[in-house]
């Protein structure tokens, strides 16, 4: 049996006891301004630096990748809670 561990998020000083890592934004966090866009980004109200794929297919996520050259990990990526 693991042991649950205990992480704050790095946004809003939430606790959590579950096995993620640290989180830098999790869904608790009060709308901030998008430093490349400058827009405010919010849980539920996303900057348009944000792309939803919700209800994609995967394969049509994929072919979207694929058509803009590819998707390169190398950026810096934040995962939404």
């Amino acid at each position: 049996m693991s042991e649950i561990r205990t992480t704050i998020c790095q946004g809003c000083g939430r606790t959590f006891h579950d096995d993620l890592p640290e989180r830098a934004r999790c869904g608790e966090c009060p709308p901030r301004k998008c430093e490349k866009c400058g827009q405010m980004d919010a849980p539920g109200a996303s900057c348009s630096c944000w792309i939803s794929l919700e209800g994609m297919a995967l394969a049509d996520v994929k072919a979207m990748f694929a058509r803009d050259g590819g998707f390169e990990l190398a950026h810096d990526i934040e995962a939404r809670p």
